[in-house]
């Protein structure tokens, strides 16, 4: 089901971010590099983050299914002309084929009598 992908593309996407924040904070907290006041107000904007990672997770998941329908339709396309060509090849191939036995027994070819040898007595 399209909605339940689309749903599960954006827990992807949150779940993806909050990974990547936590790995991120933690290795700030780790090196010192950052004061109290800064690493919350980092830790404020990674979790702002999280609803456009979901919203680009539902939108990716959207946009592949989207490019999938349009390469099945695509390929319905070409396997329908394929058919309808192999088709008509068939269908002319019997028609030349009944020609050719129509004309077959419109004219008989002579039977051939091989020439005398006109030495002979």
């Amino acid at each position: 089901n399209l909605s339940t992908n689309m749903l599960r593309g954006g827990i992807y996407g949150a779940i993806c971010t909050i990974a990547l924040s936590s790995v991120l904070v933690s290795s700030l907290k780790a090196l010192d590099l950052l004061s109290p006041d800064s690493m919350q107000t980092l830790q404020w904007l990674l979790l702002a983050l999280v609803p456009p990672a979901f919203s680009l997770g539902v939108f990716l998941v959207w946009r592949r299914r989207s490019a999938l329908a349009l390469a099945i339709d695509r390929l319905r396309g070409e396997f329908e002309t394929l058919r309808v060509t192999q088709e008509a090849a068939r269908v002319t191939q019997e028609a030349a084929s009944a020609r050719a036995r129509h004309h077959h027994h419109q004219h008989p070819t002579p039977a051939t009598t091989p020439p005398r040898n006109k030495s002979a007595p």
